[in-house]
């Protein structure tokens, strides 16, 4: 699966982990060679229209994320409110 997206489709700046990414990257690439974490493909979600997609949440599932990510995910994606309702 991949993911080309621009910095500026970015809504908010991601964490100083993600501060050496190019102006357009794979995101989940990106994700992968920094630990695969359920929490920053949440935080991509959210932040980003590109990655609010079935095949990104299936992803997001498929790392067995914590109910603090899942938690977090809804609170702050209408996308994936909707997804998980």
């Amino acid at each position: 699966m991949k993911l080309i997206i621009k910095k500026t489709d970015l809504l908010h700046k991601p964490c100083e982990r993600y501060d050496d990414l190019p102006d357009e990257f794979d995101a989940i690439e990106e994700i992968k060679k920094r630990g695969n974490n359920a929490s920053d493909v949440s935080w991509l979600i959210a932040n980003c229209e590109f990655a609010r997609t079935p095949d990104m949440l299936e992803y997001f599932k498929s790392l067995e994320p914590l109910a603090y990510d899942i938690r977090w995910l809804i609170a702050h994606c209408e996308f994936a409110r909707k997804y998980f309702n």
